[in-house]
């Protein structure tokens, strides 16, 4: 359960702050966007949460959910450091929509996990640190993105919010492997 709250904890640093400071940012800065364009992405970003998450309850169940999760995030990371190049519109939301795709997976994948482990009298509690250690973190990395991006400008904190992102899943993957650590 340890290896999901840090991954938790980072996708609430490294996304949760992007998507609530870096992204609206970028929207203004680069496509001289307005609040109709903000809305718009995020209406593309939600509808790629709610088709995956349609489509896991349609499918079959996911065997290695430990995997799925790192692999969401490792792919979520490397799609939304594309979306920091500074394509064209379109193309950001296409982005846009398939980095809510991969929420979709990490977000079920991380609930389901730290669900399943919890002790049957202790799952109340679990889950609540769960929500903290996402919704804790995600504040934190508002500010830290903000600075990046008063400094170095919203592509710049963005990209480095994905690098860290990656760097953080490859870390997770690499102790998983060596120490022999299975998480669903």
């Amino acid at each position: 359960m340890r290896m999901v709250v840090v991954q938790n904890v980072a996708m609430g640093v490294c996304f949760m702050g992007s998507y609530v400071v870096t992204i609206p940012l970028l929207i203004r800065e680069r496509y001289d966007g307005s609040s109709d364009d903000l809305a718009f992405v995020n209406l593309v970003n939600s509808a790629g949460l709610v088709v995956t998450i349609l489509a896991q309850l349609i499918l079959r169940e996911i065997r290695h959910k430990g995997n799925a999760l790192l692999l969401a995030h490792g792919i979520g990371a490397l799609i939304l450091s594309m979306a920091s190049l500074g394509f064209d519109f379109p193309y950001f939301l296409t982005l846009m929509f398939f980095w809510g795709a991969c929420g979709g997976v990490a977000m079920s994948m991380s609930r389901t996990i730290m669900q399943e482990e919890a002790p049957n009298d202790q799952r109340g509690s679990v889950m609540s640190f769960f929500s903290f250690s996402f919704m804790g973190a995600g504040p934190i990395g508002a500010l830290l993105w903000g600075f990046i991006a008063e400094y170095f400008g919203p592509h710049t904190a963005l990209f480095v919010a994905c690098t860290l992102m990656f760097a953080i899943v490859a870390c997770l993957t690499f102790y998983a492997k060596r120490r022999g650590v299975k998480f669903n």
